[in-house]
């Protein structure tokens, strides 16, 4: 009977056992499965972040340009953005921030830290690096500009190949100042034209374009051309560049009609070889060496235009060959090469008004006196002018001065000569 119910008894244990080893093996199941999936899903949380942080980080390497507008306008996360991609040696963000710190942008400034981005940026063929230290050597630094470094910087071609926001600074329009400036020992207009050139022309750039124009107005690497340059001058203003002011603009406009009527009296128009041949007789000389050049000029006009045009055109052509002949003979001599004979008649005229001379009697006494002081073949006829100014008043003094110079009358040479004779007379060439 005992024996009996120990059997019970161990069963009855044994299948407890059986049941709670079993509840705790599930248990332990359930526990490792649970840590498995924990790990699993920390896993993939950790490869989500990683796989975040390095989209973000390829981001901010592609995006660049972005990131340096947002910190050179003061954002301070992107800035850090930036210093960071540089850090990793991005040359773009090397560019950008080296760029900064030379110019103080949104930075302190630090001239050396920025040199140190640039340098480490260019060794990459970074072109931007290449134009702030292009910039740097001509504008930023303390010491004397080092030109030859500029446009060597400038000159690149990863520079060149850039697109600027700021179109009054480009490498072309720089280049080309840097070859006008009076302290570069390579000045060379025409070099500083070719550039202005590639800008204008090739980028169509707006301030390439003004400074184009310039050149077109002035004698020197081209000839003048008032009418391109009024077209390139137009083409600049509507493009933006702010330096082409209407004052200049109408002063083109000015010049391109004056050009027009020139080339209309150079095709032969008579008209315009008379306004144009009276226009440069009374214009003053651009060429100190020569002060009758541009008289001869106009004289020129006028005898083609009286050759073309007889009934329209010898007046005018006879009235400015006296006054030039008149110059020559009588003004020039008396005032530069102290002929005494040339000093009275100069004073006769004066004093007289007659043509060409507008009358000036206080003038033209100086002028007879000093022609007849200490001279004998002149003193009677200045004590007869002194008397009778004294005695009879200026208009009796006239009078006698009329009678007296009657047949001194200066243009007998040229009076009743055709227009080559008159302009042999003149010792002056049809064409230079």
């Amino acid at each position: 009977m005992l024996s009996n119910i120990f059997f019970i008894t161990c069963i009855k244990e044994g299948i407890n056992m059986f049941f709670c080893r079993k509840r705790e093996y599930k248990h332990a199941i359930k526990q490792t499965l649970l840590r498995e999936r924990m790990r699993i899903l920390i896993l993939i949380s950790a490869t989500f972040l990683c796989c975040a942080c390095g989209k973000q980080e390829k981001e901010d390497w592609f995006k660049v340009d972005d990131i340096a507008t947002l910190a050179m306008n003061g954002d301070t996360n992107a800035l850090k953005r930036l210093i960071k991609q540089a850090d990793k040696g991005n040359p773009s963000a090397q560019a950008y921030l080296g760029g900064m710190y030379i110019h103080g942008n949104n930075v302190g400034r630090n001239t050396l830290l920025g040199l140190v981005l640039l340098n480490k940026a260019a060794k990459q063929k970074n072109g931007l690096a290449y134009y702030h230290l292009g910039y740097y050597y001509t504008a930023l630094r303390a010491k004397a500009p080092l030109y030859e470094k500029s446009l060597f910087y400038f000159k690149k071609k990863e520079t060149l190949d850039l697109e600027y926001a700021d179109l009054s600074e480009t490498p072309e329009l720089l280049i080309g100042h840097i070859y006008l400036k009076e302290d570069y020992a390579g000045k060379d207009k025409r070099e500083a034209f070719w550039w202005f050139q590639i800008s204008a022309l090739k980028k169509n750039n707006p301030w390439g374009k003004g400074f184009l124009s310039i050149f077109y107005t002035e004698n020197g690497v081209v000839d003048k051309n008032f009418e391109f340059a009024l077209s390139l001058a137009l083409q600049a203003k509507e493009g933006g560049d702010t330096d082409m002011t209407d004052s200049y603009i109408d002063a083109l406009k000015a010049d391109a009609e004056f050009e027009r009527g020139e080339k209309a009296a150079l095709a032969g128009n008579v008209d315009a070889l008379i306004d144009y041949g009276l226009f440069y007789y009374d214009a003053q000389s651009d060429d100190e060496r020569d002060p009758m050049k541009n008289k001869i000029k106009g004289l020129r006009y006028l005898a083609k235009a009286a050759k073309i045009d007889e009934v329209k055109a010898v007046d005018p052509f006879m009235q400015t060959a006296k006054k030039f002949y008149f110059e020559k003979k009588v003004i020039i001599p008396a005032e530069t090469q102290n002929d005494k004979g040339a000093q009275l008649f100069l004073g006769i005229y004066m004093y007289m008004g007659k043509f060409p001379m507008e009358e000036n009697v206080d003038e033209g006494l100086k002028w007879i006196e000093k022609a007849t002081k200490g001279d004998k073949q002149y003193e009677d006829l200045a004590l007869a002018i002194s008397l009778v100014g004294a005695i009879g008043g200026n208009d009796v003094m006239k009078n006698l001065i009329s009678t007296g110079i009657q047949n001194m009358d200066i243009f007998v040479g040229i009076q009743d000569k055709t227009v080559d004779e008159v302009m042999a007379k003149l010792e002056i060439k049809e064409s230079e």
